[in-house]
């Protein structure tokens, strides 16, 4: 082997290599890839399941805000969100059911992104305001004697 196989075994793991932080998307996606590996499966099979996936979130998550099941609908949107990043429909329903559950900051950063997603809806920025407010009521509420 010669110098050119010591050179190759001082060179420090690729950070890419490392195992994804638990509870990440990433995370979630390692053990799917094994399945995806072991069963032989393709990769429009895995595309196939994703976007019914999503397809079934986006119906699921509103319909529960609808009907006021929010712990389930923030469930259900947080996920829609962690597979479709970019879509500020499904940030704006996890914004929506945690406003509902109180969670005023959590809704923030949800409006947030989804404003990031699509700045020309002004229906995000009275959200964004209406969970300012609430964050500002519930420090009022907190210290009030």
């Amino acid at each position: 082997m010669g110098s050119a196989g010591s050179a190759a075994a001082s060179v420090p793991p690729s950070p890419v290599a490392a195992a994804p932080a638990a509870g990440t998307a990433a995370a979630r996606l390692v053990p799917r890839l094994a399945d995806f590996h072991r069963f032989g499966g393709g990769l429009a099979t895995l595309f196939a399941e994703r976007h019914a996936r999503v397809a079934a979130l986006k119906v699921e998550g509103p319909s529960m805000l609808r009907s006021g099941n929010f712990r389930r609908a923030a469930e259900l949107c947080s996920a829609w969100a962690d597979l479709e990043l970019a879509n500020a429909e499904a940030w704006r329903c996890l914004g929506e059911a945690q406003e509902a559950l109180g969670n005023h900051q959590d809704a923030l950063n949800a409006f947030r992104k989804a404003k990031q997603h699509d700045p020309n809806d002004r229906s995000v920025d009275a959200a964004i305001e209406r969970s300012q407010k609430g964050i500002v009521g519930d420090f009022r509420n907190r210290y009030r004697k």
